[in-house]
């Protein structure tokens, strides 16, 4: 009986290290996370605002991360407390909305969430802010909005 035991324990642990071996990393979650996602570009944004088409854009970043630089007229939600507050934001589950983060992790992961709370038109901003930023576009702080030169 105990050899049986010792042999099944050996197993359940082979077993326990060959699901772990077979974990997505976080890289690949996101990867899986965004296959079916709306997306758009930083140019594609760009494009739209210059043409007059207005977007509640969604920026999930960290609170400093925000007020160090935005999309000029993003509205903070912090990551960790969009699942609470997206309705103060969003009130109407069909509204489209662009939704950012750095660099387009965190955005897809919020996104997933949204949309198992219901919300059917967000857009993950390709590249995040770090795009956005780096292609020159106008960036807002709480000192105004500048121009990548």
């Amino acid at each position: 009986m105990k050899k049986l035991i010792i042999v099944v324990a050996a197993l359940l642990l082979v077993a326990s290290l060959s699901s772990m071996l077979a974990a997505k990393t976080p890289q690949e979650l996101v990867a899986e996370l965004g296959e079916d996602m709306r997306s758009m570009s930083t140019m594609e944004l760009q494009m739209d605002i210059d043409f007059g088409e207005e977007y509640l854009i969604i920026d999930v970043r960290d609170d400093d991360e925000f007020a160090a630089g935005r999309i000029p007229g993003a509205i903070n939600v912090n990551f960790g407390k969009l699942f609470f507050q997206a309705t103060q934001f969003i009130e109407d589950k069909d509204t489209e909305f662009v939704v950012n983060c750095a660099v387009g992790a965190r955005s897809t992961i919020a996104i997933s969430i949204l949309e198992e709370l219901g919300y059917t038109n967000a857009i993950n901003l390709e590249g995040g802010f770090n795009d956005w930023m780096n292609s020159g576009y106008e960036v807002e702080t709480d000192h105004g909005i500048f121009v990548k030169q």
